[in-house]
């Protein structure tokens, strides 16, 4: 600590130069609260908007002269700070942009990008099925769901012998 500063206002400064660093672990804490309590949207709109606010915390410090805050163990330079402005936005925009495999949810929450074809698709799952890529992955599942196979096509579960 230096001499000059009570210890009150040492703290004080610190904790303003933190400032982006801590608003985005109180974003990150927010986003998670919100899935918990099951509402995506509310938790996108709060990690978008918070990683925002975040890296326009960090404008201010562009140009300033290194510094270090809790006693000298944590550095704030030019690298920390161009390094929020580049990816807290960035990490908010990969946020924002939409997933291919949420995009058709089936009933059980799964992607309906692997179905093979429509056609053998049982009739409870929904109609809108796209057809499969030839990756293994993608044809062995298929496979896993199919009428022929041991597991039961109506309730998912295996037949006793």
């Amino acid at each position: 600590m230096s001499g000059d500063m009570p210890m009150g206002m040492q703290l004080g400064r610190d904790l303003a130069l933190l400032l982006p660093q801590i608003a985005a672990l109180l974003t990150a804490v927010a986003a998670l609260v919100a899935e918990m309590l099951r509402r995506p949207r509310l938790a996108l709109a709060l990690t978008v908007a918070g990683l925002l606010v975040a890296a326009g915390l960090a404008l201010p410090r562009v140009g300033r002269p290194a510094t270090t805050v809790f006693m000298g163990t944590y550095r704030i330079d030019d690298l920390s700070v161009w390094a929020a402005l580049i990816l807290l936005p960035a990490t908010a925009l990969c946020a924002s942009s939409p997933s291919p495999r949420s995009a058709t949810p089936t009933a059980r929450g799964r992607s309906t990008a692997c179905w093979p074809s429509r056609r053998s698709a049982p009739s409870r799952w929904p109609a809108r099925a796209t057809p499969c890529s030839s990756s293994s992955a993608c044809s062995s599942r298929a496979s896993a769901r199919s009428p022929s196979s041991p597991i039961r096509a109506t309730t998912g579960r295996r037949r006793r012998r």
